[in-house]
């Protein structure tokens, strides 16, 4: 999602440069491998980010992949937004233009596109929650059905 991210490195002057590349959280264990010189692992997830530590204006196009409880994934760009939840409906904002993301641009077909794009870094096969041997829904299942059986869907949600 959107929080911010600060290095301080030894010998480093107050004031560093600001880099507004999209990075991901699961960034932080492998640039701390790196600038920290140790033993690499081949099972961390993660870029590291020292490349863009040295260089905050170098290109950076790596994907983001977020996942919100079972089969709800969002993907960000520098410059776009694309969410698709389990029930299949989507979303996509610029944020260019809409970094609130106020617009749903998802069911404009000019963006099929971006859309396409962004589709292909989502997982072909979503894993089951950890220790599940089979789908039995979730807390947010359970929220749904109570909305539903008390006829108390929030109206910011109809």
């Amino acid at each position: 999602t959107k929080v911010p991210l600060y290095f301080k490195l030894p010998g480093q002057k107050t004031g560093g440069v600001k880099c507004n590349q999209v990075v991901s959280l699961l960034d932080i264990f492998p640039t701390l491998v790196d600038l920290c010189d140790l033993p690499q692992s081949k099972k961390l997830e993660g870029e590291n980010l020292v490349p863009l530590i040295q260089n905050p204006e170098l290109k950076w196009d790596k994907p983001i992949l977020n996942t919100w409880y079972y089969k709800n994934h969002a993907r960000r760009s520098q410059d776009w937004r694309y969410i698709r939840y389990r029930d299949g409906t989507e979303e996509l904002y610029d944020h260019r233009s809409d970094p609130g993301e106020h617009r749903n641009l998802a069911g404009d077909p000019q963006y099929s596109d971006i859309i396409a794009e962004h589709k292909k870094w989502l997982p072909a096969e979503d894993a089951l929650p950890a220790g599940a041997t089979e789908w039995k829904g979730d807390r947010l299942d359970e929220r749904i059905s109570e909305w539903i059986a008390n006829d108390s869907i929030p109206v910011w949600l109809k």
